[in-house]
């Protein structure tokens, strides 16, 4: 190739430095021309990468502010979850104040529940001569009793009065449930009637093919003798030991003194 400058009669003047021109060779305008088209190539592709890139930038930018949106809202919600977490753990600290207030107060309304109880029961055995320990259940009638079970047959049971040591004024709620544990805790099996029926009612079968238990109860509040008593059907005689029965007073042997 070489430096060239153009005259004022339009050709070309080879000059050696400061040509305007340059003049190649065939060949080397063939070399270049390759060159040019690798180029242009290269520069649309690159044109087309900053445009993909461009695009690429354009929907990144929008999912980071997709992104921020979310975050605000998270961060709001986290915020909102953290202060009903405090309220929440106000509340539980208080609710734990209330129960330890509540715990102590069934406990202390137990104990004196417990006492009213010991003393209701002392009180009563005193009143029919019974040892102040008794439990304070004694029986006072127990007799041979014949009904109909529920598939029609008369079948024979026992129908027996058992006197709790609890005042017939007491509320009947209270009576049934406090009498009806005593009788399954312990003063049934001393009766030697170890077994009770779910259901109050009559029984399924002849009593005679079941074990010894209980099949029905009626409790009555017993104004004349001012205690709660209750009626207990059984599918047998109940075994009464002695300090089940109501207590004699002793006869007077004699005449009066003076």
């Amino acid at each position: 190739m070489k430096e060239a400058v153009k005259t004022s009669f339009g050709s070309y003047r080879i000059v050696d430095g400061d040509g305007t021109h340059i003049i190649m060779t065939n060949e080397d305008f063939h070399e270049n021309t390759k060159i040019f088209h690798f180029l242009r190539d290269d520069i649309r592709r690159l044109s087309q990468e900053s445009v993909d890139l461009h695009c690429k930038l354009q929907d990144d930018l929008k999912t980071i502010e997709f992104l921020k949106s979310e975050l605000a809202v998270a961060e709001g919600t986290i915020k909102e979850l953290s202060e009903q977490k405090d309220d929440l753990e106000r509340s539980i600290s208080s609710l734990k104040d209330e129960l330890a207030k509540l715990t102590d107060d069934l406990a202390h309304a137990e104990s004196l529940n417990v006492n009213l109880k010991r003393i209701c029961r002392e009180r009563a055995n005193q009143a029919r001569d019974l040892p102040k320990s008794s439990d304070g259940y004694i029986v006072l009638v127990s007799q041979e009793w014949r009904e109909k079970a529920q598939n029609g047959k008369l079948i024979r049971g026992y129908k027996s009065v058992i006197q709790s040591p609890y005042d017939a004024a007491m509320d009947d709620t209270t009576a049934k449930k406090q009498i009806f544990e005593d009788l399954i805790n312990g003063v049934l099996t001393d009766l030697g009637c170890p077994y009770y029926e779910q259901v109050n009612g009559r029984p399924k079968e002849p009593i005679e093919e079941m074990s010894m238990s209980m099949y029905r109860w009626v409790f009555t509040a017993d104004f004349r003798s001012t205690f709660w008593n209750i009626t207990i059907y059984t599918s047998g005689p109940l075994k009464v030991p002695p300090h089940r029965r109501p207590q004699q007073k002793p006869r007077n042997q004699g005449g009066t003194s003076k």
